[in-house]
């Protein structure tokens, strides 16, 4: 028997694993660390949350009910609205497209948040709401002032489905604290709210009961 042969062979083998690892944890944090799609959001509150909410301070949460990223966004959205200096009417909507059952958005996702005390959640209709804001993405976050002003948007999430503290979430709660912040505006971290006309998304959670619509311009 060639002892050496053998040995060699079982390093090879340790090696092709170890790579196989290491390669597979790359690609799940490039992954965990793709931003979703550029938005053009508004600069300021749109009707008819502008007549809603003016002369309040209000944040809103934009969410696919199935994405597994949108968890940890909540889990930071509970802590900032716990921590929040003052009031703020807090409000996350959840997508629900023309074609699906009407209890299609009534998940894990949507328990999570009516748990969250002072946040409301909301269904948005084929995205309507999304597409007023210019939201893009499950877990963009937007903030107004009381004058109906976006001081802030972006996720409040480092990584997709990452929890953990982060310079975002810290720069929405100095901007609930009326503090200056350096930057207002963060990437989001989540699985998409639309998909391009034509094209199956890449994340497993937009299965064939999610209909397909233009990406917002």
């Amino acid at each position: 028997m060639d002892v050496h042969g053998g040995r060699a062979g079982v390093i090879a083998v340790l090696a092709c694993w170890a790579s196989a690892i290491i390669l597979g944890k790359a690609m799940v944090l490039g992954e965990a660390s793709k931003p979703g799609a550029a938005r053009e959001s508004v600069r300021a509150l749109p009707e008819p949350e502008r007549g809603r909410f003016l002369g309040r301070r209000s944040l809103f949460v934009f969410a696919h009910p199935m994405c597994p990223c949108t968890p940890a966004t909540l889990a930071r959205v509970r802590e900032l609205l716990a921590a929040a200096p003052g009031s703020v009417e807090a409000t996350v909507y959840f997508d629900r497209p023309a074609d699906v059952a009407s209890d299609w958005e009534s998940g894990e996702n949507w328990r999570i948040a009516r748990s969250i005390p002072g946040l409301k959640a909301a269904v948005d209709f084929d995205g309507a709401a999304a597409l007023r804001f210019g939201a893009t993405t499950s877990g963009d976050v937007l903030i107004f002032d009381a004058g109906g002003r976006r001081v802030f948007q972006g996720g409040v999430t480092a990584l997709r489905g990452d929890p953990s503290e982060n310079a975002a979430c810290k720069a929405a709660y100095d901007v609930l604290a009326g503090k200056p912040v350096a930057r207002n505006d963060w990437p989001v971290f989540g699985c998409p709210l639309f998909r391009p006309t034509g094209t199956v998304a890449a994340d497993a959670v937009l299965t064939s009961s999610s209909t397909t619509r233009d990406v917002p311009r």
